[in-house]
């Protein structure tokens, strides 16, 4: 009886040890995540610090820049302002191609045109002239809107870059002060 009730008790004990088992490789593996982390944040603080070194030769934006930079947004909306101008002019080429073609039709029909033969193809030339025009601008305007982009996401990134550096810059004296104290 004695023996029953010590084997009872040394399997209770055995399952509390069981679960204190558990709790430290619960609490190991959360040891080993956190280990992880820190080393990722150790990367991520060798990473600041060296663009840190490198931002302190770099100067700051200047006025001139953020100027530019207004300048390419108001460069940014009369593309799109020519582009919409451009649209309109083609709806109206387009128009004026099927009036000429409805007046050739029916003037082959021996329907006398409204406007002569002549004058309507001095007015196709015109607007055949015009369309190419159209389309040199839409490729320069589309090439300077592609490098317009590209150079405004180049500055915000460089901006915002700029910004976090500035204030780890200030996180790091204000801990260089704090742990200046301590020394």
């Amino acid at each position: 009886m004695k023996c029953f009730q010590q084997l009872d008790e040394l399997k209770s004990r055995n399952k509390d040890l069981e679960g204190q088992i558990a709790n430290l490789k619960k609490e190991n593996t959360s040891l080993e995540n956190e280990k992880q982390k820190n080393k990722v944040l150790e990367e991520k603080i060798r990473e600041l610090q060296w663009k840190i070194e490198r931002q302190k030769n770099q100067p700051l934006p200047t006025l001139k820049r953020v100027m530019d930079s207004d300048e390419d947004y108001i460069q940014e909306i009369n593309n799109i302002n020519l582009k919409q101008e451009n649209k309109i002019l083609k709806e109206r080429i387009s128009s004026l191609e099927y009036d000429l073609k409805l007046a050739y039709s029916q003037s082959k029909q021996g329907i006398k045109s409204v406007v002569p033969t002549s004058q309507l193809e001095i007015e196709n030339r015109k607007l055949v002239n015009l369309l190419d025009e159209l389309q040199r601008q839409n490729v320069d305007l589309t090439d300077k809107l592609m490098f317009s982009q590209t150079y405004k996401d180049k500055y915000n990134q460089l901006l915002t870059e700029n910004q976090a550096l500035k204030q780890q810059i200030q996180d790091n004296r204000i801990s260089n002060k704090f742990f200046g104290c301590f020394c």
